[in-house]
């Protein structure tokens, strides 16, 4: 038993040799049984002619042409123009891959808001301009009208609605923000 689990195991290690030499085997045994064969003294296959529809004498294969010449040497092939060709399918050039997918005309261009959040928006103290709170590009700012802060001009201010109205030099023009 310690023989047969020792081999066992050896052959376990070694497995892709082992199917190496049997496919490699098989591989070798096909080769020869196809080589002992073509190479025989049998008869010629039977002269069958081939199938297909409309089949011309120019359209055979030059070997089966000589076969059938040798087996009806009375007959001679009859040599026939070639046939013409077929129309092409203009409208199969015309039309579009079915695999693309239309998307009619492009979309407009959205219109791009600079990142301006609205917190809160306060009347001035003692009759001064209002004042606003402001997140522009991720910096939080307290503001007035009319002041500049990284490109941007506080235009106005309207407090009973809640909006800051802000110009953009970067856009070229005014983007109103309400409050969040």
């Amino acid at each position: 038993m310690e023989k047969v689990r020792e081999i066992t195991g050896k052959l376990w290690l070694h497995k892709e040799k082992v199917l190496l030499v049997v496919l490699l085997g098989v591989l070798i045994v096909q080769v020869w049984r196809g080589w002992t064969e073509s190479t025989g003294d049998k008869d010629p296959p039977p002269i069958f002619p081939p199938k297909g529809p409309n089949l011309r004498v120019d359209q055979l294969d030059p070997a089966f042409k000589a076969r059938i010449i040798e087996a009806f040497p009375e007959v001679k092939p009859v040599h026939l123009p070639p046939a013409p060709l077929p129309e092409m399918p203009v409208a199969k050039l015309t039309e579009d891959n079915p695999f693309s997918i239309w998307r009619g005309s492009p979309p407009p261009e959205q219109e791009v808001k600079p990142e301006v959040v609205v917190r809160t928006v306060r009347p001035g103290r003692d009759g001064g301009p209002p004042t606003a709170s402001l997140i522009i590009d991720g910096d939080r700012v307290f503001c007035e009208e009319g002041e500049e802060i990284n490109g941007y001009r506080i235009e106005e201010i309207d407090v009973e609605a809640g909006n800051v109205t802000v110009y953009s030099e970067s856009h070229g023009k005014s983007f109103t923000y309400t409050r969040q």
